[in-house]
């Protein structure tokens, strides 16, 4: 099995089994509470989600009237996300691009509108992101990570930062929600992953000014961690600016 086949087999098990607990019920708060830190004008932007799912936190961004362009491989979350989209929030994404080999992206491309910005779900491999058929969307002003960095096996960071690093233009921002937490049950390691603040300087300071924003201990708020065997879970907030 080829390491684009095992990472995408690891998503499709999880959505098969129901395993997206990770997904809030609302737009995430630290997005939120920090959106200005990724957009401090009121220009519209193009917005990065990698690993996307179905989360509401594209159409939070699109509602603020940003170009947002999501990333997942699997396609039941596609097929949900497009749901939530049509009965949350009235919006509608129609099938554009099929990934067909006459097609100019290797992705199975969604687009629609919602306010006054877009919501755009490329269903395929993120890491092929900059690697596809020359027409993948590049250049963008910033990237939302709220779950991809800390659900990836780490042996994939150094590629994932990679693609983000090429998709994003010179000076654009990134907003990264990183865990810190030790070994769960049975010396279990994740996912979710810790990245700790080394982990992120190893992996971006050599091309991004990195900003700490928020530290927050999430076990008493979640205390399923607790109960997973890790002592401490700490939720990380970082503003990352492309040099």
């Amino acid at each position: 099995m080829s390491g684009e086949e095992d990472r995408q087999a690891r998503w499709h098990e999880g959505w098969a089994i129901g395993r997206t607990h990770f997904h809030l019920n609302e737009a995430n708060p630290k997005l939120t509470r920090f959106s200005k830190e990724l957009f401090p004008g009121d220009e519209k932007s193009s917005v990065l989600v990698p690993l996307c799912g179905k989360t509401h936190d594209m159409a939070y961004l699109a509602s603020m009237g940003h170009n947002v362009v999501g990333v997942d491989c699997v396609p039941k979350a596609c097929s949900e996300f497009r749901d939530l989209l049509k009965e949350t929030y009235g919006a509608i994404l129609s099938l554009i691009g099929d990934g067909a080999p006459e097609s100019k992206t290797s992705y199975t491309v969604w687009r629609g509108s919602l306010g006054s910005g877009s919501v755009t779900y490329l269903l395929g491999d993120f890491f092929s992101l900059c690697a596809g058929r020359g027409t993948s969307p590049t250049g963008f002003d910033a990237i939302y990570d709220r779950g991809a960095l800390v659900a990836i096996r780490p042996i994939d960071r150094i590629e994932y930062v990679a693609t983000c690093r090429e998709a994003l233009k010179p000076g654009g921002k990134i907003l990264l929600l990183a865990l810190e937490h030790d070994p769960f049950n049975n010396g279990k390691l994740g996912p979710p992953f810790s990245v700790t603040r080394a982990d992120v300087d190893a992996l971006y300071a050599a091309d991004f000014n990195i900003k700490e924003l928020d530290r927050e201990d999430r076990m008493s708020i979640e205390p399923v961690w607790k109960k997973k065997g890790t002592s401490y879970f700490d939720e990380i907030v970082y503003v990352l600016e492309k040099k």
